[in-house]
């Protein structure tokens, strides 16, 4: 688990500290005990980035890690559209069993590998 200091808001700086996991929890991946848990965890992480505050002060290691990639991919233009579509794609590669919510950066370079490129006629 992280804890989160000074405040907590997405762009300020993460300020983040490793604190140790509860010991209970040796057969989840990621912490979370099944698909529809971690889907529901992100969820409500892409809730709160959205909203602009992060509500709580705990996260788990692949939480902080979509947060730094998120804040690494630096999106400018329609921002609320591609977010919407790489929520839908993370909830959908989770249904299909991925151990991990897919990252921005993952999502990003998936799409741009998709896009026809225009030849050189």
């Amino acid at each position: 688990m992280y804890k989160i200091r000074n405040g907590g808001a997405v762009g300020r700086g993460l300020g983040l500290e490793r604190h140790a996991a509860p010991a209970d929890k040796t057969n989840e991946v990621a912490g979370v005990a099944d698909s529809a848990q971690l889907i529901v965890r992100f969820q409500r992480l892409m809730r709160e980035i959205e909203s602009g505050a992060l509500l709580r002060n705990s996260f788990h290691p692949w939480e902080v890690e979509l947060i730094v990639d998120l804040e690494q991919c630096q999106i400018r233009a329609n921002r609320r559209r591609l977010m919407r579509r790489y929520q839908k794609a993370a909830v959908r590669s989770l249904e299909l069993g991925a151990q991990r919510p897919l990252r921005l950066s993952e999502y990003l370079a998936r799409t741009r590998a998709r896009r026809p490129r225009a030849s050189a006629a």
